[in-house]
């Protein structure tokens, strides 16, 4: 229990934190406002040279509806009623399409600064202004047909002359495609320094966060698609994008600087569609974030958000404002639902930062609730809300993104110390079975040394004939072949332990293929096999341990024997800088499958093999710097050849 209130207290002090940074960056910018009543504005107390920050102009301002009064005019009319600015001209006697004349009079004490600055709001949708008569503003096409209407939006910073301590404001909009009409900004008037240092100021923060959400999208984005695969990562970079490109085309500040010449229309429907593609999103990794799936009735909203954001970049706006009360209210459900669910759902939340995340999300949720009903008092409100929530979701994902790092790192350390483990184990396994090898190739050499020695001695006995004779010769063989078995042992266990003591010397390839000739020609005529030796690298020397050789020499011809049908071939020959011996058989060949592991160790292509004597010549081979190879065509694949298998040794030149 201690410790849930400590996580508590310390996911409100993470709130706080946050909740004091956009303070300083949405409270900041509201300012008391000077209400204007029946159309007059009362700024003759103001000290203008004491304001640190433009004064916002609110109240009620004169309202023609479906007229266009020009300043000369203006004068002489009574105006039929009022309408509170900043707000949407829509009510119960006013529809929000059609067209209308605003009216202002301020009045200026008689300290008033000469000359003053206005910052003029975007007015939708399109719209004319005049200061004392004079035209400082043209959005669009302002009109009161609806076919020469020309929406635009754009801002304006306007210096003019305080001449007579009243400043006389007429404001001519139009608008029959946005679902707000007419001035639903402040307006702001100051002396111009201050006026132009704050709305430089708003824009450089402004698009230093749309910046950033950029760049952390992208970010996000690159991070799923190339590390994590964690799908958060990839809805989180595609909320910041959709972040980014709504206000980018939203904000009349950001998008006349930018996209100027881009139809309004296209940057309405654009910013719309973006809109609920972040309300998609904000919900589903909201789920995803703190229950790790997402329910059922939220799943039904999100398709509707889907479908909401397809309407508006399809369907007529028209339609669309005419519906937004029902969209505001799907978005408003939307969040109070997943608030609802967190709130039943609080004992299953997974720490510190979590509760910290239901916290910024209700913040989150009240600020949504007050842009649906029209609050325009923060610094734009869906820029303010969206912010909060999208830092309290990277707070929750780069400590989820944390956690997992550290479990990866945690699992990689203690898989470091397994593999050591086993390694060690393996090595000591390995030395094991190497000292085994050699001590019962080296136990063994001496009894059978006997026992062959006893059986030369019988087989000397020219008494002993018949089948005891056969016997003795039997014996003498599997002797011979179990000497030959222990020596493989021996020389394998020297291998293992990389102790093979071997001297390169110059070998005259002549006098080598003469010693075979010698060696193994009895044999081959023994089993009816014709051999031939064939030397085309006269005169040329290898670098090679002449004793192993031998015995690689030994192993090939033994396979080439056993092998052969009619003819075995030895040959030398030079190839560049180096010597290359062939042995060659006309045997049923190797088959495709076993060529690449006829080198392994323990591999046996005929029953009565160790599998060691092509591991044994591959080792030694390599011990002299040379490699070997083998050529095979099997019977019945591809044309007849004169020899089906041909190992080919290939050592270096020797250094004479």
């Amino acid at each position: 229990m201690i410790r849930k209130a400590g996580s508590a207290l310390y996911a409100l002090l993470i709130l706080a934190a946050i909740i004091l940074v956009f303070y300083s960056i949405t409270f900041d910018n509201v300012r008391p406002a000077y209400d204007a009543a029946d159309g007059v504005l009362d700024l003759r107390q103001v000290d203008f040279y004491a304001l640190k920050k433009p004064a916002l102009l609110s109240g009620n301002w004169d309202f023609y509806y479906q007229e266009f009064i020009s300043p000369e005019d203006i004068g002489s009319r009574q105006a039929a009623e009022t309408v509170f600015v900043p707000g949407n001209w829509a009510g119960i006697s006013t529809p929000a399409y059609g067209c209308a004349t605003y009216h202002l009079l301020i009045e200026l004490g008689e300290n008033a600064p000469r000359q003053l600055a206005m910052k003029l709001p975007p007015i939708a949708h399109s719209a004319k202004v005049w200061i004392d008569g004079e035209l400082v503003l043209e959005a669009g096409t302002v009109s009161a047909d609806r076919e020469k209407a020309v929406p635009r939006m754009k801002t304006e910073i306007v210096v003019f002359e305080n001449t007579g301590g009243k400043v006389d404001v007429v404001i001519w909009a139009s608008n029959y495609s946005y679902y707000k009409s007419g001035v639903t900004h402040f307006p702001e008037l100051g002396i111009p320094n201050v006026v132009l240092n704050k709305v430089v100021s708003r824009f450089m923060l402004t698009s230093l966060i749309l910046g950033g959400m950029l760049f952390i999208g992208l970010y996000s984005i690159t991070i799923f698609l190339f590390r994590t695969k964690d799908k958060n990562h990839l809805y989180f970079g595609l909320l910041c994008f959709f972040y980014f490109l709504r206000f980018m085309l939203g904000l009349v500040e950001i998008d006349s600087v930018f996209f100027s010449r881009l139809p309004e229309i296209v940057k309405f429907r654009g910013s719309m569609v973006s809109n609920f593609l972040i309300v998609y999103f904000s919900i589903k990794l909201g789920f995803l974030l703190v229950f790790k799936k997402v329910y059922r009735f939220a799943q039904y909203q999100l398709y509707i958000a889907l479908v909401i954001a397809l309407c508006w970049l399809i369907l007529p706006l028209v339609f669309m404002n005419a519906i937004y009360v029902f969209v505001r209210i799907v978005t408003v459900v939307g969040v109070l639902y997943f608030e609802l669910v967190m709130i039943k759902n609080l004992q299953k939340l997974r720490g510190t930062v979590h509760m910290a995340y239901v916290a910024g999300f209700t913040v989150y949720g009240i600020l949504c609730i007050f842009e649906a009903v029209g609050y325009s008092g923060l610094f734009f409100p869906s820029l303010t809300a969206n912010l909060l929530l999208i830092s309290v979701q990277s707070i929750v994902l780069a400590h989820d993104y944390g956690e997992a790092l550290t479990w990866h790192e945690d699992t990689n350390v203690l898989l470091e110390r397994t593999v050591t483990e086993r390694t060690e184990d393996l090595r000591k396994s390995h030395d094991a079975t190497r000292e085994l090898v050699g001590n019962i190739s080296h136990d063994l050499r001496t009894p059978m040394t006997a026992i062959h020695g006893y059986l030369e001695l019988l087989m000397a006995n020219d008494g002993i004939g018949g089948a005891d004779r056969e016997y003795l010769e039997s014996a003498s063989l599997r002797v011979n072949q179990m000497n030959k078995l222990i020596g493989d042992l021996f020389l394998l266990s020297r291998i293992m332990e990389q102790k093979l003591d071997i001297v390169i010397s110059p070998l005259d390839t002549e006098e080598f293929l003469a010693v075979c000739r010698h060696q193994y020609q009895p044999m081959a005529e023994q089993k009816g096999i014709a051999m031939a030796v064939q030397n085309n690298a006269i005169g040329c020397e290898a670098g090679a341990d002449w004793n192993f050789l031998v015995r690689i020499m030994d192993n090939l011809m033994q396979n080439a024997l056993y092998y052969a049908a009619s003819r075995i071939m030895i040959a030398a020959e030079k190839s560049g800088s180096n010597v290359v011996i062939t042995v060659s058989d006309d045997g049923p060949g190797i088959s495709e499958e076993i060529i690449p592991h006829i080198f392994d160790r323990f591999f046996k292509g005929r029953k009565d093999g160790s599998g060691l004597g092509l591991f044994i010549v591959k080792e030694l081979t390599a011990a002299m710097n040379g490699s070997v190879s083998v050529v095979s065509n099997p019977e019945g694949a591809g044309e007849p050849r004169e020899f089906r298998t041909v190992f080919t040794l290939k050592l270096p030149p020797g250094q004479l």
